[in-house]
């Protein structure tokens, strides 16, 4: 029987829609392009929406709703520290639901020799 372990500090790339959302009702859309058991970082999210140390809900399309803190700001992402780890499982399932998206393939034409 082999046991499922991810370490706290391994990050996954990642391309999952999320809704970053405060206690005011402020609000921001982005896209979560980093994720480990403990943080995630989100790209093409609004600086001007958020400060640091700010609790925001961190809604990820089709996985729920995760609490979080607003650990930096940057211009073109921010990074967020979940007040309670994902699970693993949610996790690999996060991961693995990203890596399988499909994606259109190149039709080149066809050349005869």
């Amino acid at each position: 029987m082999s046991i499922f372990t991810i370490n706290r500090h391994k990050r996954f790339a990642v391309r999952s829609n999320v809704c970053l959302r405060a206690a005011s009702g402020e609000s921001q859309r982005g896209l979560m392009v980093e994720v480990s058991l403990e943080t995630c970082r989100i790209a093409a999210c609004g600086h001007n929406t958020f400060r640091i140390d700010q609790m925001v809900t961190v809604e990820i399309e089709g996985f729920g709703d995760f609490s979080g803190i607003v650990r930096s700001l940057g211009q073109r992402c921010c990074a967020i520290r979940f007040v309670q780890p994902i699970a693993s499982a949610e996790l690999q399932q996060l991961v693995w639901s990203a890596s399988d998206a499909t994606r259109p393939i190149l039709h080149l034409p066809a050349f005869g020799i």
